[in-house]
């Protein structure tokens, strides 16, 4: 092409543009001019955000999704983003695209929404300050359950400052404390990192729980996620137990599915369940029973001695009429016998035969009372309190501190 052609196109050019309304980055249009329209098909980005804005004012939604895909395409963040949020079916695509140009929240909002996948990029630390609150929220969950793969820096220093992350900080110091007298050490396992949270969350209500003998409680964490091997057994949440050699220490294996339950003194526990059902399982584990009517499949075992499982908050007798020997008996091998603060059972004379009638006749201290373990087995369990405790319904929260206190003894 000769001089004289590019002169003769370049005055086209001029008149076409001439004869429209003008336009430059810095005009603010209430409709889209051919001038603009004609910038964007270039393609020129500011052009094309441009109409985005117009079209969105104007409410047409064909058109204004049309110049934010163009211009997403074009290298424009804000518009991927936008997409991501207004286009659910085509979130992830937009999303990754906008990581892709750089965007550091992109990046973020994407690792959180693949959470037990490992994170695909990496958070300058420099980058961090820019986030929102929400934002670090997201981060800093990432860097807790990815052991900072998705950013440098630790997650104590992107938390938000809220009572939760303050909660979890003081859990963290909890695993960094030396662990080299405990009467009770936990380890635990997680199938998936996006359980680490909610773990650190039970963790710190079990603290509170065992406060002021928390010192004698020990937490560490154990294999990281991708040596686990969990499916349930019969809908209870079950993993493949690993081998470990810490004193005093009892397995916590937290799950994705399967309902919680222990085994041998493991604990299997699914994440979506809460603190409270975790510690009745621990007390499983630590040598509690449970104190409402027991599944049919354990009920006879355990209220028959089957079980090499010796309650510290249980007993069963046969009868609840005992000779002063028999009770005597009875009493040698209660497991709160220390305790007793009112008498256990009372004295009834029947056809001129003095007997002990068993269950305490005052319910205001630690005595003998009935506990529905065993119904219909033909035995009667006992318990040492009268009031419903979290062995007889998880939910309810009341832990004495009598059952926190043997939940750090040995088991018998």
């Amino acid at each position: 092409m000769n001089l004289k052609h590019c002169l003769v196109i370049l005055g086209l050019t001029l008149l076409v543009v001439g004869s429209s309304p003008s336009w430059s980055p810095q005009t603010r249009l209430a409709m889209p001019s051919t001038a603009v329209k004609a910038a964007a098909n270039q393609p020129n980005l500011y052009a094309q955000k441009d109409l985005v804005r117009v079209y969105n004012d104007l409410q047409k939604r064909s058109e204004h999704q049309l110049w934010l895909r163009r211009s997403a395409l074009l290298g424009d963040v804000e518009s991927a983003i936008t997409l991501a949020n207004l286009l659910p079916d085509e979130s992830r695509a937009w999303l990754t695209h906008a990581a892709d140009l750089g965007s550091t929240q992109a990046r973020v909002e994407l690792s959180y929404a693949q959470i037990d996948t490992p994170p695909n990029y990496t958070i300058a630390s420099e980058a961090i300050a820019n986030l929102t609150v929400p934002q670090r929220n997201q981060l800093a969950i990432l860097a807790m359950s990815w052991d900072q793969q998705a950013t440098a820096q630790h997650w104590r220093n992107i938390a938000p400052e809220t009572t939760r992350w303050q909660n979890r900080i003081e859990v963290d110091d909890w695993f960094r404390a030396a662990t080299n007298q405990c009467d009770r050490h936990l380890v635990l396992y997680t199938e998936n990192p996006s359980s680490i949270p909610k773990l650190y969350d039970w963790l710190y209500q079990i603290k509170k729980q065992f406060t002021p003998s928390a010192g004698r409680l020990c937490v560490s964490k154990a294999l990281p996620h991708q040596a686990l091997s969990c499916s349930p057994v019969e809908g209870r949440a079950h993993c493949q137990h690993q081998s470990f050699e810490v004193e005093n220490s009892t397995a916590v294996y937290v799950t994705e599915r399967g309902r919680a339950n222990t085994r041998n003194g493991v604990v299997f526990i699914n994440d979506s369940t809460s603190w409270h059902v975790f510690i009745h399982e621990l007390a499983h584990a630590w040598g509690l029973a449970d104190e409402y009517r027991m599944h049919i499949s354990v009920r006879e075992p355990f209220c028959e001695g089957q079980f090499s499982f010796t309650a510290k908050n249980l007993v069963v007798s046969d009868s609840s009429l005992l000779t002063d020997s028999e009770y005597q008996n009875f009493l040698s091998t209660l497991p709160w016998r220390e305790e007793l603060t009112v008498e256990a059972a009372s004295r009834v004379r029947i056809m001129g035969i003095d007997y002990w009638r068993l269950g305490s006749s005052s319910g205001d201290g630690i005595g003998l009372y009935p506990a529905a373990t065993c119904e219909g087995t033909g035995v009667q369990a006992w318990k040492p309190l009268r009031a419903m405790t979290f062995m007889e319904q998880a939910e309810i929260g009341k832990i004495p501190t009598l059952y926190l206190e043997w939940m750090l003894e040995p088991n018998l």
